[in-house]
Order: C-alpha cells, then sequence, then structure tokens
C-alpha cells in the first residue's frame, strides 16, 4: 500500500467492476476529520453592544405594554360607572389581554426595521 492506492473520504469510483481496499484508520481522530471543523461565527464589538440595546429597548417596550395595559383594564372598570360609555359586557381582564397585544403592536415602532436585519 503507497499513496497512489490511496482513496479518500468522499471520493467516487469509477469505470471500476470491482475494488479491494483495506480500512486502515477510521473515525473521529482521523487527519480530515479534525480539520474539518465549522468555523467560528465573528461578530464585531458593535454588533454585540447593538443586540444588547435591541433586548434593552425591547424589555422596555414590554414593560410599557404591562402598564398601558394595566391602565386600560383600570380604565374599562371606571366606565362602569358611566352608563353612556360602558360596554355592558366589558371584562377588565379580557380588556386588558387584548389591549396589551394591541399596544405591543403599536409600540413595534421603538425598534426600527433595520435593526432586525
Amino acid at each position: 500500500v503507497s499513496n497512489d492506492n490511496i482513496f479518500l473520504r468522499g471520493s467516487q469510483l469509477r469505470n471500476t467492476q470491482t475494488a479491494y481496499g483495506l480500512v486502515l484508520f477510521t473515525g473521529k481522530d482521523t487527519k480530515l476529520m479534525r480539520n474539518s471543523s465549522e468555523k467560528r461565527h465573528k461578530m464585531s464589538n458593535i454588533d454585540h453592544i447593538t443586540n444588547s440595546q435591541i433586548l434593552y429597548i425591547f424589555i422596555m417596550q414590554l414593560v410599557l405594554c404591562v402598564i398601558c395595559a394595566i391602565g386600560l383594564g383600570v380604565f374599562t372598570t371606571e366606565l362602569a360607572e358611566h352608563w353612556y360609555l360602558a360596554d355592558a359586557d366589558a371584562n377588565a381582564g379580557t380588556t386588558a389581554l387584548v389591549g396589551f397585544l394591541t399596544f405591543l403592536i403599536l409600540f413595534n415602532n421603538l425598534i426600527p426595521i433595520s435593526l432586525y436585519v
């Protein structure tokens, strides 16, 4: 066996009806497998800072939505006192939940679309 007779991993043998071989060294410790590791994903410091700032803005957006949803729930219960403004079937919890989703959509402009990419 010499270097002319080596058949490396991933190679294809063509125009041959039979082939006899001897497996010398296989597994994860072969030279080919050790050198085929995936590359690290490199990120600059600006990317790290931007990601942390987007996370901070998103958390603040959620806090703002919760505060506004609670305010909407309180406002809905206060409306029950005024017969000409109140909705007869208004539930403060349901209104606050729907209001939270509404405020989340309304405050979505806090994070510009260009920062998502």
